[in-house]
């Protein structure tokens, strides 16, 4: 081995003077800019796949959050419309039992419209919030697969 190894320092010391580089040398450096570029091509896949289900996943972030917005909007409109109708028919009622009768159905309805309202963006969100997670783990999943080839 000692032998080997002399002979070898030998040759470089040779190559040096001669201002060459041993083709073993180049070969290993070769080796390795391709062993490189292999994996960073890996990686630049990986990393463009990821960027593209991030996408996917922001954007059902934001439609559900957009989706929520226009049900909260519509909600409101749609309560705002019927405190004006009441306020209009108790102030036109006859008399003050009649004025209490209609505020009492009004605050027994809104009470009613407002669980039914509340179930329906709880299982908005829910539904939501599935989505978002099913397209966040597709992306992880697919992201740590990707890694894992460029082991």
């Amino acid at each position: 081995m000692a032998i080997e190894f002399t002979k070898q320092a030998e040759e470089l010391i040779k190559a040096a003077r001669e201002a060459r580089i041993p083709d073993n040398v180049k070969a290993m450096a070769e080796e390795g800019v391709s062993h490189t570029k292999k994996a960073y091509d890996q990686l630049h896949s990986a990393t463009r796949d990821h960027a593209a289900h991030t996408d996917t996943v922001l954007a059902t972030v934001h439609a559900g959050g957009k989706t929520i917005a226009d049900k909260l909007l519509s909600h409101s409109a749609t309560n705002a419309e019927a405190t004006f109708n009441a306020a209009l028919q108790i102030v036109r009622a006859p008399s003050l039992p009649e004025a209490a009768r209609l505020q009492a159905e009004f605050v027994q309805a809104q009470i009613a419209t407002a669980s039914s309202q509340t179930q329906e963006l709880f299982q908005l969100s829910s539904k939501l919030a599935t989505a978002t997670m099913e397209h966040f783990q597709a992306a992880a999943g697919k992201m740590f697969s990707n890694v894992g080839k460029t082991n």
